[in-house]
C-alpha cells in the first residue's frame, strides 16, 4: 500500500481574537474541502481540508481531530495516518480554523476527512461534541488503458 503523508499546511487563524471578533463573523461549524489535486504521479495528488469551529459560551478551549478516510467497496473506511492527533485553541478564542493537507493520494480512490470537535471548559472537561464530514475528493487512475494480450 502506497504510504499517505498528512502535512499540515497553514494554521490558518488558527485562534481568532476573542476581542477583535465579533459574533457575526465567527467561524461556522464545518470540514470541507479546499483543494483536490490531481495528476498521474503520486508527489501530484492532494488534497487540502479545512476545520472551522465557533466557540462556545461554557468553553474555554476549542479541539478538532480530523480523520481521513477512503472509499472502499460503497464504504467509507478509516485510513492510518502518521502524526494525526487533536489540534487545540488557545483559551478563550472566538473560533478555530484548521487546515490539513493529505499528500501521496492513491489513483483510483476517493477520499474525504471527517472531523470530530469538541469544546473544552478551562478544567479540560468536554462540554460539547459534533461531527461532520467534508466533501470528497476523487484521484482518477489517469494510467493509460493498455489491451490485453491475445490468449
Amino acid at each position: 500500500m502506497r504510504r499517505i503523508v498528512l502535512t499540515l499546511s497553514t494554521l490558518l487563524a488558527a485562534v481568532l481574537a476573542p476581542a477583535g471578533l465579533a459574533a457575526a463573523d465567527a467561524p461556522a461549524l464545518s470540514a470541507r474541502v479546499l483543494d483536490c489535486q490531481t495528476g498521474p504521479d503520486a508527489d501530484e495528488r492532494a488534497a487540502d481540508f479545512r476545520a472551522s469551529m465557533p466557540a462556545a459560551d461554557d468553553a474555554s478551549i476549542l479541539s478538532l481531530r480530523f480523520t481521513l478516510e477512503q472509499r472502499r467497496d460503497g464504504a467509507w473506511e478509516g485510513v492510518p495516518v502518521p502524526g494525526a492527533r487533536w489540534e487545540r485553541s488557545k483559551p478563550g478564542a472566538a473560533g478555530f480554523v484548521f487546515d490539513k493537507r493529505v499528500e501521496r493520494l492513491a489513483a483510483g480512490s476517493t477520499y474525504r476527512v471527517t472531523v470530530r470537535f469538541r469544546w473544552l471548559a478551562a478544567d479540560g472537561t468536554v462540554v460539547r461534541r459534533a461531527t461532520r464530514s467534508s466533501g470528497s475528493c476523487r484521484q482518477p487512475d489517469e494510467r493509460p488503458a493498455l489491451p490485453l494480450p491475445p490468449a
